[in-house]
């Protein structure tokens, strides 16, 4: 009978400290993740007009005679490294054209040190590294309620885990590729899954942001709705 016990002892052991390392892992994915998405945006947004150096270029290598002298020789090794190292650069970047491309702005918030990728789609993929935006709202910069959703990681300061500390009057930016658009928030307020109203427009520009709550059982929704100023052509970051 001890012996048994002793065994489910160390079975539950090793479930917490698998559980523990489980979480770990995949709030460092996530991290991991999220800054790289944050990266790809704004290197996209500051090199949009670049191109490639290497563009047009096939990679291909010419073969040298034997006869070729030493020195046409090192040239060639040398013309294959740079080939080489021009095409890992330019997959680099394509790579990062593609993680850029799926993100459709930044939302920042400093009062919470937060700053998140944001995607389309409220949905469980696109929240699994970012923000998620609500297929049905409009985008930022337009008027009607912009809406984001986003989870509260149990890791303290990701994505909307320390929302609940905003209050009227705190500073809400969001980064486009074109702009920065800055809000402030008017309301914060705690409503049932089923108050979808949250997401209905009016004539005023803002932007609504919503997560579950408390953040152990999500019983409800917590809503911050923030509105537009007017000193938005200015990028504060």
């Amino acid at each position: 009978m001890r012996k048994l016990k002793k065994i489910i002892a160390i079975c539950m052991v090793l479930t917490g400290v698998t559980l523990l390392l489980g979480s770990f892992l995949l709030n460092y994915v996530q991290y991991s993740e999220r800054e790289k998405l944050t990266q790809a945006f704004y290197e996209g947004e500051r090199h949009t007009q670049l191109q490639d150096v290497a563009d047009g270029n096939t990679g291909s290598i010419a073969k040298v005679p034997a006869e070729k002298s030493d020195q046409q020789s090192i040239s060639s090794c040398k013309e294959v490294t740079e080939s080489a190292v021009s095409i890992a650069k330019k997959k680099r970047k394509n790579k990062k054209r593609k993680l850029a491309a799926d993100v459709l702005f930044i939302l920042r918030i400093p009062k919470i040190d937060s700053s998140n990728p944001v995607k389309e789609g409220a949905t469980k993929e696109a929240m699994a590294t970012a923000l998620g935006h609500e297929t049905t709202t409009v985008m930022p910069g337009t008027v009607g309620n912009c809406v984001i959703a986003g989870h509260r990681n149990y890791s303290f300061g990701r994505y909307f885990n320390r929302l609940n500390e905003l209050e009227k009057g705190d500073d809400i930016y969001i980064d486009t590729r074109e702009t920065t658009y800055h809000y402030v928030v008017t309301e914060v307020k705690t409503v049932r899954p089923d108050q979808v109203e949250i997401l209905e427009s009016d004539d005023i520009e803002k932007v609504t942001l919503y997560t579950c709550t408390p953040i152990y059982t999500a019983t409800h929704r917590l809503v911050v709705v923030a509105e537009r100023v007017a000193d938005s052509n200015t990028k504060i970051k």
